[in-house]
């Protein structure tokens, strides 16, 4: 990348003439007659950076747009993750990664998958009896949400799904209805701030 100007001393009233002007070569900065010309080249090169910087936010919302939302499933009933899983297949902003069927299975797959969204059922039968506190310690979500889901809409399961790092809970009779919304705000960058 190049540019030429025309630098002009107006002090001394001399035409320096054209000047080759290239960006990232803070080396030539001594070598020019004039300090306006320094600062063109540094003008440049500032330039050539925002334009490239401002070049790579754009790709990475336009990227955004085009990826779907990953998911990762956790339910230990098969009629429930069917039917979710067919809810999920008729959004292609979705993909569905992977389904759990236990708090430990879970765990491993967030840290090995890393999904924006775990879909999380508050009362899967685990062997391992893992507490609210264990599972949240254990799961180190990073850039994922917990979207819990349960039979019960009650306080107590709403205070559950909250000491589980849950930033939403669901009533599972509700699924049709709300699951898909829910997931889209989860995954909206302005929620992850709150």
């Amino acid at each position: 990348m190049r540019w030429t100007a025309d630098i002009r001393d107006d002090s001394r009233g001399v035409q320096l003439g054209p000047r080759v002007l290239k960006p990232y070569a803070p080396a030539d900065l001594k070598m020019h007659d004039s300090p306006y010309a320094s600062a063109l080249v540094g003008l440049a090169t500032y330039t050539a950076k925002l334009q490239w910087y401002a070049y790579q936010l754009r790709f990475r919302r336009i990227e955004q747009q085009f990826m779907p939302i990953t998911v990762l499933l956790a339910d230990d009933s098969d009629l429930v993750r069917g039917a979710i899983r067919r809810l999920l297949a008729d959004h292609h902003e979705i993909s569905l990664l992977a389904e759990a069927t236990d708090f430990a299975q879970t765990v491993r797959l967030v840290q090995e998958l890393q999904p924006q969204v775990v879909l999380l059922d508050l009362h899967m039968s685990d062997s391992k009896r893992i507490t609210p506190a264990q599972f949240r310690a254990q799961l180190n979500l990073g850039k994922s949400r917990l979207l819990a889901i349960s039979v019960w809409n009650d306080e107590e399961t709403q205070s559950l799904a909250s000491s589980y790092g849950a930033a939403k809970c669901l009533d599972k009779i509700n699924l049709g209805r709300d699951l898909i919304p829910a997931i889209l705000e989860l995954a909206l960058p302005s929620s992850q701030s709150g």
